[in-house]
Parts: structure tokens; C-alpha cells; sequence
């Protein structure tokens, strides 16, 4: 598919995401909330609700929870690396959206619409840990009041991070509308 502008593309990119999460079994109802709050760089997009088998049956129904879902395009690489911003403005030491307490992240390279699902949590503590093993790329970005700035992302291999966290992380292709 032919993209034309970035709205457009995350628009796109959005509802196959919501389509992922709702053809996932344990999905109970998937909610977009990022029309709730302005647009920013720690929104979340999804409040995802599932069921999970570690919560008690109450009456006979099994207990489900709900966790937030981010999103997140990137040009593609077709070496399936993805670029984890550890720093949002490096001169004034704004952590970035990797440090965003979101609980999955749905990480999608366009446009060959690649995703890499992954908890959170557990995979921004292995990647950190071993933060020096990591090529660092800086790149430079401009604001809404054209203020240039520079942002730090940790450069990761999707296959590295699902051989060492294979329980947290998913990776294949976004269904297409």
C-alpha cells in the first residue's frame, strides 16, 4: 500500500493494530483511547481487556484484566532493527518513550506493516541491563516552533530480543484491512 503522509499511515497503521488485538484469543474488548487526551509522544492508543487464567473464576466467569497498548511506526528496516528511544531531548534529559509506563508496545515498521508486540516491562529492563551492547543512534528532530533537538534511541535487534525474550515479545505481520 502506498502511503502518502504520516497521519494517513498511522491511521492506517492503528486499525490493523486494533484488528491484531481483537483476533488475538485472549482478547475480551479492545478499546481506542488515544481520542480521549491530546495526541502526544506517551499516549496510549489501546486499553486492551483479556482474559486471564491467573485471576480467579467469579460466578463460573473467568477473571480478565486490563493493560494499555501503545503504538508506535517507524520506517521500515529491512534488517529488522528497531530503534528504542531512550532519551526524548538529549540536551535537556527528557526520557523518552521507551521509559513510558505502557504495558505492551506495538512496535510496526511501514511500509511493510512488520510487527513487533512486546510487554514492556520485562523487555525495557533486559535491554537496559545490557544497555552498552547496543549501537546508539541520535537523531535529529524538529518541533512545533522549530527548535531543533536530538533524541537517543538504543538500536535492537527483533530477533535478538525474541530469542532472549521469547515469552514477551511477538513478531510477524499486521493483518491488512
Amino acid at each position: 500500500m502506498p502511503f502518502q503522509d504520516d497521519e494517513r499511515v498511522d491511521r492506517y497503521v492503528k486499525r490493523c493494530v486494533e484488528k491484531y488485538l481483537r483476533s488475538r484469543p485472549e482478547t475480551v474488548s479492545v478499546q481506542d483511547v488515544s481520542s480521549l487526551r491530546g495526541r502526544g509522544r506517551d499516549e496510549i492508543e489501546f486499553i486492551w481487556q483479556r482474559r486471564d487464567r491467573s485471576i480467579a473464576k467469579l460466578d463460573g466467569v473467568l477473571g480478565s484484566d486490563r493493560v494499555s497498548v501503545g503504538m508506535l511506526c517507524s520506517e521500515g528496516d529491512s534488517r529488522g532493527e528497531l530503534c528504542l528511544e531512550v532519551i526524548a531531548d538529549e540536551g535537556k534529559d527528557v526520557p523518552g518513550w521507551f521509559h513510558v509506563d505502557q504495558d505492551y508496545l506495538a512496535y510496526v515498521s511501514v511500509p511493510a506493516l512488520e510487527l513487533c508486540f512486546m510487554e514492556l516491562r520485562p523487555v525495557r529492563g533486559w535491554v537496559l541491563g545490557k544497555e552498552q551492547c547496543f549501537t546508539k543512534r541520535l537523531t535529529m528532530h524538529k518541533d512545533d516552533v522549530g527548535r531543533h533537538y536530538r533524541s537517543v534511541g538504543l538500536v535492537v535487534s527483533a530477533r535478538v530480543l525474541e530469542k532472549n525474550l521469547s515469552q514477551y515479545i511477538e513478531i510477524g505481520r499486521l493483518p491488512l484491512l
